[in-house]
């Protein structure tokens, strides 16, 4: 017999100094430890990203309470492809 094991999914925007930590702890496990991606943590991700920004949002996904993941939502982004990159349309 499969049991069928189940899993709470929540995401939640990050608005709290917690939630700010925890998220600064994925940054720096994932995206400066082990895939190198970024430089330092603290230009990555800032309080004045989560105090009333309405450029961009964070949000923390946790699954049985573990955090799990982040996203982040940039509104109204720029849709301009860097000269260098000579795409033409």
């Amino acid at each position: 017999m499969s049991r069928i094991l189940q899993k709470k999914v929540l995401v939640n925007k990050i608005e709290t100094t917690e939630d700010l930590d925890q998220a600064k702890k994925i940054i720096s496990g994932v995206y400066l430890d082990e895939k190198k991606w970024v430089n330092s943590v603290e230009n990555q991700i800032a309080e004045s990203d989560i105090k009333g920004n309405r450029k961009i949002s964070w949000f923390i996904a946790k699954i049985n309470g573990v955090t799990a993941g982040l996203l982040w939502l940039l509104y109204d982004p720029v849709m301009e492809l860097p000269a260098e990159y000579n795409v033409t349309l």
